[in-house]
């Protein structure tokens, strides 16, 4: 096995076209982070973005996306911007990642939404979470039906505010995509302005982040595009939804909406259109991303697990690592410290942030 760094501006169209093949033919890379114009895009805007060109005899048998970071560290491109990430490869590839992080001249590779169904990285998960999503494989309707016999109300209540909004608002009007940059600054400084409430850090604070997604809205190709979906009452944007999709994902990521109308549920009226629209578009599941939501809990109907952990080589700053993380985990499992466990995982995110600088 022959592994080859190069920078991710450095992906010619013969690579483009061989990653668009692997992806094609692998089910669990169907969604848009696995995409080559997600690397692509984000690599127009760092200059740290890599990718690892994995080959066997000649041939082409996977490639690894990375940010180099400080240390001789890898991290997933875009850092927390990036909800998925994986080997891609097709199915029942043989790999060993602990080769191929060598191969990369680094000293470990972090990972926080790796695709846990690549059993090759089992041994180096340290924990695995769901990410909920709602599956529209048999279309919409079906989808009601499900959640109906599950015993959720949701539907009912979430169709009722949108009818409310209207009664006391004005007309209602959706609109799957728009290019109005009007409306992709506004969707981004209420998510801002999100993250000054609640105290999480500002990811929208990085000039490079701002631009990442300025480009992914400006492109728009049959298997990757962004998506700006909207709400509007009368001439108000009630709420917004910047994310992105491949021919058959759609990912669900930076949702926002106008407080002034935070009774009415703008946010959960404008994701249920979009639900509604999707298996059209041919879309076949909405992915809700990692992380707990009382409303993705509420309109879930499948999961993608997804793993937290590192490919780690032994050195230095391996073992401090591992040190200090198990100092963490001993405070997180200590009841008498939960506002050390609480603040910490805003610490944490500060961190991740900082290394993407």
């Amino acid at each position: 096995m022959r592994v080859e760094v190069i920078n991710g501006r450095e992906v010619d169209a013969s690579l483009q076209a061989t990653w668009r093949a692997i992806q094609a033919d692998n089910p669990l890379l169907a969604g848009p982070y696995f995409s080559v114009q997600y690397t692509l895009l984000a690599a127009e805007v760092r200059d740290d973005v890599c990718v690892a060109v994995v080959e066997d005899e000649g041939e082409v048998i996977g490639l690894l996306p990375f940010q180099r970071t400080f240390g001789r560290v890898g991290r997933p491109v875009s850092g927390p911007m990036s909800d998925y990430q994986a080997f891609i490869c097709r199915p029942h590839v043989p790999f060993r990642p602990r080769e191929i992080v060598r191969g990369c001249g680094l000293d470990r590779f972090e990972f926080d939404h790796l695709v846990a169904a690549q059993s090759q990285f089992g041994h180096f998960h340290r924990s695995v979470h769901p990410s909920p999503i709602i599956d529209l494989s048999r279309g919409f309707e079906a989808y009601l039906s499900e959640r109906q016999d599950a015993g959720s109300r949701n539907a009912k209540k979430i169709r009722r505010m949108a009818r409310v909004l209207e009664r006391d608002v004005g007309p209602v009007r959706y609109e799957h995509h728009t290019t109005s940059q009007a409306a992709f600054h506004q969707v981004v400084a209420w998510k801002r302005q999100q993250c000054h409430m609640t105290g999480t850090p500002d990811l929208f604070g990085h000039a490079w982040a701002v631009e990442l997604l300025e480009r992914i809205h400006a492109s728009q190709h049959p298997d990757f595009a962004g998506v700006l979906s909207t709400l509007r009452v009368g001439d108000r944007l009630a709420a917004g939804h910047m994310g992105m999709r491949s021919a058959t994902v759609w990912h669900y990521w930076f949702p926002s909406y106008n407080r002034e109308l935070h009774s009415f549920s703008p946010g959960l009226v404008l994701l249920f259109d979009m639900a509604e629209e999707a298996p059209g578009l041919g879309i076949q599941y909405i992915d809700l991303g990692k992380g707990e939501s009382q409303y993705k809990d509420r309109l879930k109907n499948g999961e993608i697990l997804v793993a937290e952990g590192r490919v780690a080589l032994p050195s230095v700053t391996t073992f401090v690592t591992e040190v200090s993380e198990r100092s963490a985990d001993f405070i997180r499992r200590t009841p008498l410290v939960v506002p050390a466990r609480v603040g910490g995982k805003y610490l944490r995110k500060a961190r991740r942030w900082a290394d993407y600088r």
